[in-house]
């Protein structure tokens, strides 16, 4: 008897203690703060991240200068490319966003830079994630081999590259993507910045 009530009081404690730690840990919890920015505007990246906040991507900015949708079929005709190099049948078209970046006074070139893995297009309820494959079709000028991850030297020419993001019928259908249109997503915290693509 003395010790289902001594068992039963340690479970009480530790269940009051535990919902004490959760209150604490999350009472003043800051959401993120969410900016949305507009076509052919510079966005600064600033003390932002998306994973972890050693990434040091303050002093880059970001410019989406345009954006279209192109068959992948068509796309890898036009390329040059095998057309079962990609399946079709999942990944019907591509989304491709063209961006400049500049690198007004970051430090870390060489070092630390931009992952383009981490930027995606969000929807009001859908999310369109990077292809490597179609990335490293668009940007055939060298710099990447294969890569998707780069940093500028200070006061260099604005960098263009060509973004491409599949489109995948089960994610969302072409006409909920074209009527629901996407924001361009450049880092999640403290502050979360998408940029509008059209």
């Amino acid at each position: 008897m003395k010790k289902k009530l001594i068992a039963i009081i340690l479970t009480v404690c530790l269940l009051i203690s535990f919902g004490v730690r959760l209150f604490v840990v999350n009472h003043d919890v800051e959401k993120t703060k969410i900016l949305k920015y507009s076509k052919n505007e510079v966005v600064p990246v600033g003390k932002n991240f998306f994973d972890k906040a050693d990434e040091i991507v303050d002093g880059y900015t970001v410019k989406v200068l345009d954006s279209w949708i192109v068959p992948t079929k068509q796309y890898l005709v036009e390329k040059g490319e095998r057309e079962d190099l990609i399946d079709t049948s999942i990944m019907q078209y591509i989304y491709m966003v063209k961006v400049e970046f500049v690198n007004e006074y970051n430090d870390f070139a060489g070092k630390k830079g931009i992952d383009l893995q981490r930027y995606m297009l969000r929807g009001t309820d859908y999310i369109l994630t990077p292809n490597g494959i179609c990335f490293k079709m668009a940007n055939d000028n060298g710099v990447f081999n294969g890569n998707m991850k780069f940093s500028l030297n200070k006061n260099r020419p604005p960098f263009e590259i060509i973004l491409t993001f599949g489109v995948y019928e089960g994610v969302a259908t072409i006409e909920h993507i074209k009527s629901d249109i996407p924001n361009l997503q450049i880092c999640t915290y403290p502050e979360l910045k998408l940029i509008s693509i059209k």
